[in-house]
């Protein structure tokens, strides 16, 4: 029953996806970036997630999946960033938008971006880029085009050997995954106060995401993390 019904989810998406991009039937939520070396933590960011309407209960990395399949995926990652940045001018000016971004779409998203907007602007590339000989040179167009630049989805086990490349490359941000549970584990513990020493170092700001449990958001006030993002602090919301 499971594999017919992704079968069916296979047709239903592709069926539908030249019909959403061509009529921009994307859901644009926002995760919220806290700031926690303050008081009082406060949003001062925010990750653009993208849903899907027409078919709600298919899981967003399908839709994604099964562009690249039938050679869509810049269409539609362009289609889901344009959403975003019409929405970037709704949310604060103290505020950054985060947007997710494969290499092959960087070259073509600078040009959507309002000039006035470019710094409020982060592109979460994905860390496997690191090691994608494009990946110095898009990182140099986006900075160009006065974009900030994310790594996205680090695991916190692979923060100390993308060192080097991360040090050479200099992201503002780089964004760790910590939902395998820092509580429970003095080597995740270790890795993230080394991670944050260096980060803070270079001046690189280093985001915990997926941070769900209370435990873990005392953990990242131990070590010295200042920023997260997660349900533990607010699920994604419709500005």
């Amino acid at each position: 029953m499971a594999l017919a019904r992704y079968w069916e989810w296979e047709r239903t998406v592709e069926r539908e996806l030249p019909r959403v991009i061509e009529e921009q039937d994307i859901r644009i939520l926002f995760q919220p970036i806290y700031r926690l070396a303050e008081d009082v933590p406060v949003a001062r960011g925010f990750e653009a997630l993208s849903r899907f309407p027409v078919a709600p209960r298919i899981p967003v990395g399908l839709w994604f999946r099964m562009a690249r399949a039938v050679g869509l995926s810049r269409e539609l990652e362009l289609t889901a960033i344009s959403a975003a940045i019409r929405a970037l001018e709704r949310v604060s000016n103290e505020a950054f938008l985060c947007v997710n971004a494969s290499l092959d779409t960087i070259s073509d998203l600078i040009a959507l971006v309002p000039g006035g907007l470019h710094d409020r602007l982060m592109v979460d590339v994905p860390y496997s880029a690191m090691r994608d000989p494009r990946g110095e040179t898009l990182f140099h167009l986006l900075r160009d085009g006065g974009a900030g630049i994310a790594v996205d989805d680090v695991p916190l086990e692979d923060l100390h050997i993308l060192r080097p490349i991360l040090l050479q490359l200099r992201p503002d941000c780089i964004k760790v995954d910590v939902l395998t549970g820092l509580a429970e584990s003095t080597m995740a513990r270790f890795n993230l106060a080394e991670g944050s020493a260096w980060c803070q170092d270079a001046g690189i700001r280093l985001i915990a995401e997926r941070v769900e449990r209370l435990a873990d958001l005392v953990v990242l006030d131990e070590v010295g993390v200042e920023w997260a993002q997660g349900y533990c602090l607010s699920q994604p919301v419709d500005l």
